[in-house]
């Protein structure tokens, strides 16, 4: 494991939540102990805690706090922090304590707002705690249950009074506070005391019947008392009773508010208050006078506030005798004078349009805006208009009186006997266009039917031709069609394009060719070529003319020894495309060597030709059976014998010396087979196999596409049993699969992975003192075996050795040792557990670590060497584990990632998709092909990309601004003035994100972008941020949040239309 920095935390903590019930303080205690996973405890000065206390789905924050500046400096780790004592976040409400958070009776509003909580009854409480170390914000997890005591300060029982809740019980400031001997009755509204109707009062203690009319059930306090109701002796009669001879007249004295006798009292009284024994007179109430009920009359006195109310009003006889005494008109209306009292007056109303005066004199001037002319109007005439107006005028029309008229077929509304309308009846026929219509008319000449008919074909629809004047060409076939339309008219006729239009170019004179002139209407025109006759042919040797005059007549003469001319081809010579060959079977004579020939006419087979001793003819030439051809300082060609010491011979010759085959110049010896060079040795010494250019660096060159190289082969044995192996001396090793190299001293493997084991446990296990601890499931492996709860090592190899393990349930007094065994001894130091703080607590574990070369092959396992937990366990929970690693380089059988030790490259390392780790898997550095880098992580997405936390010990520097790269859900950057910062985002070297620029809105409360990874916060943030209304720039306010996943959503639109994120910044993770 890593000495140094962690990057992860293990926090051992005791939650103790107490409050102090004589007093109920606004506080909780929380306590524990922070290690890291060395072991380490923090001792940090000033340490931040943030609390959250959450309904029990988490979701809910209810309660936010953070409390700073505790200091752990010696404290190995220990903490005591009282939750209530630090800056409240949230809520705002500076009424709400910490204990407000666990009442379950009332809604609690939730940090960042949505939906609040309503708990139920006995909902309990979940507690997060972060703590910020001074590099960063660590999170304890999981969220701890709050349970019992703290629950003293707003107790379960504060909900209920035993089993009852606060809806089984009512306030006591509804009761009333009755009087001796009344009790409290429910009216339907409230409680009211009433008194206990009867005699007396008291308890029920004993009930008892006399007689068999009544039976008791539960004769104390509580009885059921039946009344039997029947027909037989021994019941009390039911309605009309058989046993009844006559009616039963009631008897005896009247009691309460009547008096007299039975069955004729009287009513003395009305609740107790006696009924005065005068009668009233008609139309009088009861009225109670103080003492008794009596007869009176209401007054005016007896209603309150009658006499005040009325005071405001005139009666009716007054008023009427006001509107009397004032006689107004029909058009008068009457007001009030206060010398004169009541007075009428006209309504004068100015009236307008086709009347004229006044209300109460109006004047009809116009009908409908024309002016009516009454001048010389007469009994019997009526209004005409004339043009201009409405004058009188005798009706003299000889009109009359309608008194029948019949519609008849297509017609309806008759018969008309006065007035009506006459309308044509609708038919079933759609108003509306069409096109080709098919149409049926009735007998009335009324559109019964029509609908719109298909296409019109041309091919069998229409008949007749269509002339050339309505667009037709007037004939039936294409050639008729053509001739009509064709402006040509005599036999030669050629159709050709003036400047305008497609004309006629007659036919030209006989003779005549037709040549292109631009200058004529139509570029062509007829003309006559110019043509002669010859007069005169001569001709040079060998060609010869006759007749040379208008019908020449032309010959070629025979060649001769002395004059050129035609050749005749004869025997022994051809000709062919202008090739002349000659047969030598026809030649007369051998050819002479002077003449290209040979000068002899056989020769034996299969023998060198040479030339005789005057150069004049060739011969043959041979040697003797063994003997070599060779060439004597003349050139010429002699015979001669070797021997075996002086050339290579076929399955070998002795030399007795030294041999040497080569070349003595600057040029390479290939050596081949089947034709084909196989291997080349250069002038510079450098050997290429399967290549004529070897490297000019490399001894020896092998290239090939399908063939590879096969270094010996043996067992790791064979290798150890080599003797003065030089060093770089490679063999390829069976036993481990690896290939390995001497370095003078030591074999070593030049394998390219590490082999590796890891082991974990199944489940928990006791120990004793020497037992073996038992890793029976593999974590991880590569390449390497186990033997029951070890793992093989092979020897020579050397190994990195890694143990962890954690103890539980001990009996709160030990701890417990453990180291590495070999089957045989043990080695290297011991590593210990820390007790437990309590019974069934886990204890704190170290871990051992050992660089580990056996030297046989051996196993090794994990052995208790030290046991003092009583009655505990070993734990496979908080990463108990078992593993072996190979070093790089390694002894036999080793292998691993490349050793670069101390060695400078001298070019560029090509990762691949590999790693860069401590023990050869993926828990580490990572390279992309774009260049970022990952720690932990397969896929940067950033220049850096980290898994897990970051510590850093010097200065974080400001990074650029980067702009935001993609809106989302309608968002958009908007620049409200020029020179406006794009949107964008940079985090400062304290860790904190700034943000800049503005934006239109899209969706309200969406994302309008995402923040990579490193820029985003460890919980859900909130941001107050600035934004505007309008053209004009109106300040509104909006928030955004910030979420884990890196979305920011603006929210809480109140009619923004651009939004600035400028001066804003938030913490990240």
């Amino acid at each position: 494991m890593k000495s140094g920095t962690c990057l992860s935390f293990i926090v051992g903590f005791v939650l103790t939540l107490a409050l102090y019930a004589q007093a109920s303080p606004n506080a909780l205690t929380y306590q524990g102990r922070i290690l890291n996973v060395n072991g380490q405890p923090l001792e940090h000065n000033n340490v931040s805690f943030l609390f959250e206390i959450t309904s029990p789905n988490g979701n809910c924050v209810i309660y936010r706090e953070q409390k700073d500046g505790v200091s752990m400096l010696n404290s190995r780790g220990v903490f005591d922090v009282p939750i209530g004592s630090g800056n409240k976040l949230f809520p705002a409400d500076p009424l709400f304590t910490l204990l407000d958070s666990f009442n379950n009776s009332s809604p609690q509003n939730c940090y960042g707002g949505g939906a609040p909580y309503v708990p139920s009854s006995g909902d309990i409480r979940l507690l997060k705690v972060q703590f910020h170390d001074g590099s960063g914000w660590r999170v304890i997890s999981p969220s701890n249950e709050i349970r019992t005591v703290p629950y003293a300060a707003y107790a379960h029982s504060a909900e209920k009074l035993g089993t009852k809740t606060e809806n089984d019980f009512v306030v006591k400031t509804g009761v009333p506070t009755c009087a001796a001997n009344e009790f409290l009755k429910w009216n339907g509204s409230a409680l009211v005391c009433a008194p206990v109707s009867g005699a007396s009062s008291g308890t029920v203690t004993t009930v008892t019947s006399a007689n068999s009319y009544v039976t008791i059930v539960n004769n104390t306090s509580t009885p059921l008392v039946t009344l039997n109701v029947g027909s037989t002796t021994g019941t009390v009669a039911a309605g009309d009773d058989a046993r009844f001879s006559d009616a039963r007249t009631p008897k005896g004295t009247a009691g309460g508010d009547l008096s007299g006798t039975y069955p004729n009292p009287s009513v003395a009284k009305i609740q107790n208050i006696s009924i005065s024994s005068t009668a009233p007179t008609s139309n009088q109430f009861f009225k109670f006078d103080g003492t008794q009920w009596s007869g009176a009359s209401i007054g005016m006195s007896d209603v309150t506030n009658l006499n005040s109310t009325l005071n405001n009003y005139l009666l009716k006889s007054s008023f009427d005798g006001y509107v009397s005494s004032a006689g107004c008109l029909p058009h008068q209306t009457m007001y009030w004078s206060a010398v004169l009292g009541f007075q009428c007056q006209s309504i004068n109303v100015s009236v307008a349009g086709d009347v004229s005066g006044t209300i109460g004199s109006v004047s009809v001037n116009r009908i409908k805006g024309v002016d009516v002319d009454t001048t010389g109007l007469t009994s019997g005439q009526i209004l005409k208009y004339d043009g201009t107006k409405w004058a009188p005028a005798s009706d003299s029309n000889g009109g009359g009186t309608v008194t029948n008229i019949a519609t008849g077929t297509g017609l309806s509304g008759g018969p008309i006997t006065g007035t009506g309308t006459i309308s044509l009846a609708d038919t079933a026929v759609t108003a509306g266009s069409y096109t080709r219509a098919n149409i049926t008319v009735d007998a009335q000449g009324r559109l019964t039917a029509a609908s719109s008919g298909s296409a019109l074909n041309l091919g069998t629809e229409v008949t007749g031709t269509l002339p050339i004047a309505n667009g037709g060409t007037g004939q039936t076939s294409a050639l008729s069609a053509f001739n009509a339309l064709s402006p040509l008219t005599t036999k030669g006729d050629l159709l050709i394009r003036n400047d305008t239009n497609n004309a006629r170019l007659p036919v030209g004179a006989n003779g005549q060719i037709l040549s292109a002139n631009s200058a004529t209407a139509s570029g062509l025109e007829w003309i006559t070529p110019s043509y002669g006759t010859v007069t005169n042919v001569t001709g040079t040797a060998p060609i010869s003319v006759a007749s040379g005059t208008t019908a020449p007549v032309i010959s070629i003469s025979d060649a001769t020894t002395a004059a050129k001319g035609a050749v005749r081809v004869g025997a022994g010579i051809a000709v062919s495309s202008g090739t002349i060959s000659a047969d030598p079977a026809n030649f007369p004579s051998t050819v002479p060597v002077t003449k290209g020939g040979t000068g002899s006419t056989t020769f034996t087979a299969n023998r060198l030709i040479a030339s005789d001793g005057t150069g004049s003819t060739l011969s043959t030439f041979n040697c003797a059976v063994g003997q070599l051809v060779s060439f004597d300082s003349t050139g010429m060609m002699t015979c001669s014998s070797f021997t075996t010491g002086s050339v290579f011979i076929q399955d070998g010759n002795s030399f007795a010396a030294n041999a040497t085959i080569g070349t003595n110049d600057a040029f390479a010896l290939n050596l081949e087979t089947n034709n084909q060079a196989r291997m080349t040795l250069t002038s510079d010494g450098n050997v290429g196999i399967g290549t004529a250019t070897p490297h000019t660096t490399a001894l020896l060159d092998l290239s090939s596409a399908a063939k590879g190289f096969l270094p010996p082969r043996m067992t790791r044995a064979q290798r150890n049993a080599i003797t003065g192996a030089p060093q770089g001396l490679v063999i390829y090793n069976t036993d481990d699969n690896t290939v390995d190299y001497y370095n003078g001293a030591n074999w070593f493997s030049l394998n390219g992975s590490p082999k590796f084991m890891k082991r974990g446990m199944s489940g928990y296990q006791t120990v004793d003192q020497n037992s073996i601890v038992a890793f029976t499931s593999t974590l991880a492996n590569n390449g390497m075996t186990t033997t029951s709860n070890g793992i093989n090592l092979k020897a020579g190899v050397t190994y990195r050795l890694e143990a962890s393990l954690n103890t539980y349930q001990s009996d709160g007094n030990g701890y417990l040792g453990y180291v590495f065994f070999n089957g045989t001894t043990t080695f290297g130091s011991p590593a210990y557990t820390d007790e437990p703080d309590s019974v069934g607590a886990y204890g704190f574990k170290s871990s051992l670590l050992e660089i580990y070369t056996p030297s046989t092959d051996q196993t090794v396992y994990v052995r208790i060497s030290d046991d003092n937990i009583g009655a505990g366990q070993v734990t496979p929970n908080y990463n108990t584990y078992f593993m072996a690693t190979e070093l790089v380089p390694s002894g036999p059988g080793g292998g691993g990632s490349d050793n670069l030790g101390n060695h400078a490259a001298t070019q560029n390392i090509n990762l691949g998709t590999h790693w860069i780790s401590g023990d050869g898997t993926s828990n580490g550095i990572r390279v992309d092909s774009t260049g970022n880098v990952g720690v932990k992580t397969a896929s940067p997405t950033a220049s850096l990309e980290v898994t897990g936390d970051v510590k850093i010990s010097g200065q974080i520097v400001n990074n650029a601004w980067i702009d935001v790269a993609a809106f989302t859900n309608s968002w958009t950057a908007y620049s409200p003035i020029a020179g406006v910062a794009a949107p964008g985002y940079r985090k400062g070297k304290d860790g904190r994100v700034y943000l800049r620029g503005c934006m239109a809105p899209g969706t309200w409360g969406n994302p309008a972008f995402t923040f990579p990874v490193g820029y985003r916060p460890s919980t859900h943030m909130t941001l107050n941020l600035t934004a505007y209304s309008g053209t004009a720039g109106t300040a509104v306010a909006v928030y955004a949040w910030i979420y884990t996943d890196g979305g920011f959503r603006p929210w809480i639109a109140n009619g923004a239309t651009w939004i600035c994120m400028d001066g804003t910044s938030f913490p990240t993770d």
